[in-house]
């Protein structure tokens, strides 16, 4: 696409759409939300999407899509929502949300997904709502990734907290 003027919105839903090749959005890099829902779309190029640094909002949900591969999504740096939800995808690669940071929607449900690893997500630090045939959960999920990352913490709060109470146990135990 040659852009006039910067563009902002795009909407390419309910079209006959097939494949999106590497760079096809380079000069819409002012892009904020694009939306292509309900195409026949069965393959997006990698690097398809590599200029959208500001985009915050991309809609991909039925589509013909069968998998996603890791360079798949990288470009999106501030996506925020992210619907990929009524397609045939049979698998993720592992690592295909692992740049999106900015992510606080993700929605992978209705999908042929044989099986769901929480590794998948869990490089997602702000995420709060995640969508998917296996389980939904809103802010809990924020709360578990928040609890991974504190674990050390955790744990060595959990280790003084015990030991205080041993400490109080023999405090008393003396005098009985």
């Amino acid at each position: 696409f040659v852009a006039f003027k910067p563009v902002r919105t795009l909407n390419l839903s309910h079209n006959k759409l097939k494949t999106i090749l590497g760079y096809t959005f380079l000069s819409l890099f002012q892009l904020s939300y694009l939306a292509l829902h309900k195409n026949p779309l069965q393959f997006i190029r990698p690097l398809a999407f590599l200029s959208l640094n500001l985009i915050l909002y991309l809609h991909l949900s039925n589509l013909k899509l069968s998998s996603l591969k890791q360079v798949t999504l990288i470009g999106l740096k501030k996506l925020k929502y992210l619907n990929l939800s009524n397609h045939n995808i049979e698998s993720i690669h592992a690592k295909t949300f692992h740049k999106l940071k900015a992510i606080l929607v993700l929605d992978i449900s209705q999908n042929s997904l044989q099986n769901f690893k929480l590794k998948l997500i869990e490089g997602i630090p702000e995420l709060k709502e995640f969508h998917s045939d296996f389980f939904n959960c809103a802010v809990l999920l924020s709360w578990q990734t928040y609890l991974l990352a504190q674990r050390h913490r955790l744990i060595h709060l959990f280790v003084t907290i015990l030991s205080h109470i041993g400490h109080i146990i023999l405090f008393f135990g003396c005098w009985s």
